[in-house]
C-alpha cells in the first residue's frame, strides 16, 4: 500500500496520514466482523434450536403445529436475508472508503457526507470495485468543493521581491560561543581563560584566534 502511495507522487507526511487512516479502517472493519460473526454465530443457534422444535413439531399432525413450522421457517429466512444485506452493505462501505483513501477532505463530516452522496447514486459494486466512482467523484468536487480539501496557493511575492526567489530565514540562528578571550566582549575573564587553557587547550587556542590573538601553549 506505502508503495502504491509513493508511485502517486504524493508527500511522505501525507503517505503517513493515509496509511494511519488505512489502519484504522481495517481495525473497524475487523471489529465489524467480529460483531456479525457474534451475529450469526446466535442466529446459528437460534437455528438450531428452530430445527428441534419444527423436528419435535413434524411428528405431530396437528394444523396449529404445522403453522408454527412454517412461521419458524420463515424467520428464519428473514434473519438470513438480513444477515446477507448487512455483509454486503460492509463490504461495499469498507471498498468505498479504500477507494476513498487517497483523497483529501475538509474534515472527516466532509468524507461522510460525500460518501453518502455516493451511496444514494447506486453506483454497482463489481469484482472488488465501485463502477463509475471516479466520474462521481470528479463530479462531487465541482458540485462540493467544500467537502474536499484546497491545494496550498504559493504566497504572493513582497513588493520590491523578484519573483520566483524564495528567501528561507534560519529556523535556529547560529547564538555566538561564549569567547573569554575577546576583550571588547562581557564574556571576556582572566579566570576562564586560565582554566580553559588549563583543562582544553584547543579550545582555548581557537577562540584565542577567532578573538584576534594568540595563546603560547607547550
Amino acid at each position: 500500500m506505502r508503495e502504491f502511495l509513493k508511485g502517486l507522487e504524493l508527500e511522505e507526511e501525507l503517505i503517513d496520514t493515509v496509511m494511519a487512516e488505512h489502519g484504522k479502517l481495517l481495525t473497524k472493519s475487523i471489529e465489524k466482523a467480529d460483531k456479525l460473526a457474534e451475529q450469526l454465530k446466535s442466529a446459528n443457534e437460534s437455528l438450531k434450536a428452530a430445527n428441534d422444535e419444527i423436528e419435535s413439531f413434524k411428528k405431530m399432525d396437528i394444523d396449529g403445529v404445522k403453522a408454527s413450522v412454517k412461521a419458524w421457517e420463515k424467520k428464519y429466512a428473514d434473519m438470513e436475508t438480513a444477515n446477507t444485506v448487512k455483509i454486503a452493505d460492509m463490504e461495499y462501505t469498507a471498498i468505498l472508503k479504500d477507494a476513498l483513501i487517497t483523497e483529501r477532505f475538509s474534515s472527516a463530516y466532509a468524507r461522510d457526507g460525500i460518501m453518502a452522496e455516493i451511496r444514494k447514486m447506486g453506483l454497482v459494486l463489481q469484482d472488488g470495485k465501485i463502477l463509475g466512482l471516479e466520474d462521481a467523484v470528479k463530479a462531487l468536487k465541482t458540485s462540493q468543493p467544500d467537502a474536499f480539501a484546497q491545494e496550498a496557493q504559493p504566497a504572493e511575492p513582497k513588493p520590491g521581491m523578484p519573483q520566483g526567489v524564495n528567501i528561507v530565514q534560519p529556523e535556529n540562528p547560529a547564538i555566538p560561543e561564549p569567547n573569554p578571550f575577546k576583550k571588547d566582549s562581557p564574556d571576556w575573564n582572566v579566570t576562564k581563560q586560565a582554566r580553559m587553557i588549563r583543562d582544553d587547550p584547543e579550545k582555548a587556542q581557537r577562540l584565542a584566534a577567532a578573538a584576534g590573538g594568540r595563546i603560547g601553549i607547550m
